[in-house]
């Protein structure tokens, strides 16, 4: 598994998985693995394709120079129990502080 974390507020936060783990003709009204981010972000989730998932944080909820964790468990692909993701994913990563110069 791999996180694309948004790197300024109000980017989107990316979960890209080795293997498919949703159906294509199933995008919109498939189960999501358990992801808890801290601290606590709300937002909506979408699955981009088969293997990303893409969390949109509500406005404001992500500030800049923040360190965001993030825990992912019950990720489990089409291709069954036998791949799942064991235990946790843990993973973290820092929200710039952008200033323009001029």
């Amino acid at each position: 598994m791999e996180l694309i974390p948004c790197v300024k507020p109000g980017e989107e936060i990316r979960f890209k998985f080795s293997l498919p783990m949703v159906k294509s003709s199933g995008l919109k009204s498939a189960a999501l693995p358990s992801i808890t981010f801290y601290p606590d972000l709300k937002g909506t989730y979408n699955w981009r394709s088969p293997i990303e998932l893409v969390f949109i944080p509500n406005k404001g909820v992500v500030k800049q120079g923040q360190y965001i964790s993030v825990t992912v468990t019950n990720a489990v692909p089409l291709a069954g129990e036998m791949y799942a993701l064991r235990g946790s994913w843990h993973g973290f990563f820092y929200v710039y502080n952008f200033q323009m110069a001029g």
